[in-house]
């Protein structure tokens, strides 16, 4: 909470209009990561759910990411490219109305509507990005109901994947607006890597298609290899970051809980019990 007062201080003093804030919920970790992410992905029945696995620096690490939120999505035979930011949560038993109509949540997710929609513009044919949804609510298996817009545009025809994510990565939803200047304030009051979190996870077909996830809701599994259980791990770390857009009228304990909401699912697939988890 002492994290978002800050940020508020910095938007008070016209740094930036509004900064996406995470804290790191972590516990030990000892046994199957797959199957735990195979877990998380029956019980959030993510949009764009993902699992990786891989060996580093002697360390076995999964990366299980149940994310309810699309970075980009490019059809290559048309050129269209799509984002739908997400801004403004509640959990799923809470008043739609109430999100829909709430002043400051509509304040977040313009900003980042704003930012995505400059974003694409980098990339696309000039006056071809369009705010095609301005705001829809919808409901998600995970736990929560969750505000988003959709922004489409037209990519221009030289531009590749490597130019296409120069341009806009990371996400704005995740980073905050003016986009560099949130991440540098983000930089310096977390004070630690996020990893995998809030980086895409991405896949691409033979045709050249595209679909980004938002790597939210993305959990982060390493230890060492268990010799004595096949896929195993022991004396592992499980870690979930969790954050918050703060804009000029947030309230530092509402952005608390509504990381606790996000964090949910955890408690309810997995049995983690939030208030026990550590930093």
């Amino acid at each position: 909470m002492q994290q978002v007062q800050r940020i508020r201080e910095y938007i008070a003093a016209g740094d930036i209009y509004q900064a996406n804030i995470a804290h790191h919920l972590s516990c030990t970790f000892v046994g199957d990561p797959i199957a735990s992410a195979h877990e998380l992905h029956q019980g959030a029945s993510p949009r764009y759910g993902a699992t990786m696995r891989f060996m580093h620096r002697g360390l076995v690490h999964t990366i299980c990411s149940v994310s309810p939120e699309l970075f980009i999505r490019l059809h290559r035979s048309s050129g269209i490219i799509e984002s739908e930011p997400m801004k403004g949560t509640r959990a799923i038993d809470g008043d739609a109305v109430e999100l829909d109509q709430s002043p400051k949540d509509r304040a977040e997710l313009n900003m980042i509507t704003d930012l995505m929609r400059n974003d694409l513009g980098r990339v696309c044919k000039l006056g071809t990005v369009r705010v095609q949804q301005a705001r829809k609510i919808e409901t998600h298996a995970s736990g929560v109901i969750q505000a988003s817009s959709v922004v489409a545009g037209m990519l221009r025809d030289e531009v590749g994947l490597g130019s296409l994510i120069r341009a806009i990565f990371p996400p704005g939803s995740v980073t905050g607006a003016p986009k560099v200047r949130a991440m540098q304030i983000i930089d310096e009051i977390e004070q630690r890597p996020r990893r995998s979190y809030c980086g895409s996870l991405m896949h691409i077909d033979p045709d050249g298609n595209i679909e980004a996830s938002v790597s939210i809701r993305t959990a982060h599994i390493w230890g060492e290899g268990d010799p004595e259980r096949k896929g195993c791990i022991r004396e592992g770390t499980f870690a979930y970051p969790v954050g918050a857009g703060i804009v000029a009228d947030s309230d530092p304990s509402a952005e608390w809980d509504e990381t606790l909401i996000k964090a949910a699912v955890l408690e309810r697939v997995l049995g983690i019990k939030l208030d026990q988890a550590g930093m």
